[in-house]
Formats: C-alpha cells, structure tokens, sequence
C-alpha cells in the first residue's frame, strides 16, 4: 500500500515479519509522507492480511479467517475488513480487529 503520491498522508507496508512460512503478517504505518514509523496494526501478528484500497487519510485491509480445524494454507473462514484512518497526530481503526484465535463459535486470524 506504499505510494509515492506527496498527496497521501500516510503510508503501509504489510507482509511477513519473520516467520518464514508467509503466515506471521504485521501491518507498519508511517507517517509524513513515510518518515516516520507510527505503530502496528495489532500487538500480534495475523497469518493473513490483503490490502484492499486507500485514500488520503485511509488505509483498508481484510483479515483472512479460520475455522479451528484449517489449515495455514486452506482458511475457510473467510475474511473482515478493517479500515485505518490517519488523523495527522494518529493511526485510529475504525471497525473491530477480528479476533487473533479461532473457537469454536468465531473464525481467527488463526486457525
């Protein structure tokens, strides 16, 4: 979600943070025009996040969900977008982050 446009206020990088397998995905926001780190998305990683689209102040993501029983590679959960809103002094989610485990009754961002 990275642009180069002067016009954006924010940017988004997301993607593996380590866990070599493709499935421990992080989102890192920076701010003024990408100078300056601004936080994560979650204090945990997701094994699944897709960039959906942005705007000048908005950033969307959908989660990828699991069921208890999936696989890493077969998620059957389907997914939650979640939309992230710079106000030029923070990051502010707008919809709920979907829950980091599956159960039972819930999809995860983990089967």
């Amino acid at each position: 979600m990275w642009e180069t446009d002067r016009t954006f206020r924010f940017n988004a990088l997301y993607g593996d943070c380590g866990g070599g397998d493709g499935h421990d995905q992080r989102i890192w926001f920076f701010a003024v025009k990408g100078a300056r780190f601004i936080g994560t998305d979650t204090r945990t990683s997701s094994a699944g996040i897709i960039g959906l689209w942005r705007d000048l102040n908005t950033i969307t993501f959908m989660y990828i969900l699991y069921h208890p029983s999936d696989a890493l590679c077969c998620a059957t959960g389907g997914g939650m977008v979640v939309r992230y809103r710079w106000t030029g002094r923070r990051i502010v989610r707008l919809d709920p982050l979907p829950r980091r485990t599956a159960s039972a009754h819930h999809p995860g961002r983990y089967p």
